[in-house]
């Protein structure tokens, strides 16, 4: 679990890889970027970019628990 810490001058994003596993190398098959404060608990998808940055149809499911200290 990811600490959660509230401030109002500093963002925090989560950000998932999703890298081919390949002997030798790792390349970067998706990617998604996302401020916390607008990700909601629960079970979610998101919405996966290609290595170039633009949308592909890749969705990645996950559960997202926040907790605050």
């Amino acid at each position: 679990m990811i600490p959660w810490i509230e401030r109002a001058d500093i963002v925090v994003c989560a950000r998932f890889k999703i890298q081919d596993d390949e002997l030798g190398k790792d390349d970067l098959a998706a990617w998604a970027c996302i401020r916390l404060d607008r990700l909601r608990t629960g079970y979610r998808f998101v919405r996966l970019l290609d290595a170039n940055g633009t949308a592909s149809q890749g969705l990645l499911l996950v559960k997202i628990e926040k907790s605050f200290a």
